[in-house]
């Protein structure tokens, strides 16, 4: 799992934060934010899948959908 920022994201979205007090997820397990994603530094092998919880930063949206439109562009135009 990927979050906006590894910083502040796990105290600020709430099922986070919930399962941090519960005992049942840390913040460890997290595997990178999105700039690990857009910028490629991500090392997880495909085919892993990525889940990103984003705390709703419209300019990160804007960032993650022109990089992803990006990557797969070069599939539809061959």
């Amino acid at each position: 799992m990927y979050c906006d920022y590894c910083a502040t994201t796990p105290q600020s979205a709430g099922e986070m934060r919930l399962a941090t007090a519960g005992g049942q997820w840390s913040p460890d397990h997290l595997l990178g934010d999105l700039p690990n994603l857009v910028s490629g530094r991500d090392t997880a092998e495909p085919p892993v899948s990525r889940v990103l919880r984003s705390i709703g930063l419209g300019l990160e949206d804007i960032a993650l959908a022109a990089a992803v439109l990006a990557a797969v562009r070069p599939y539809y135009h061959q």
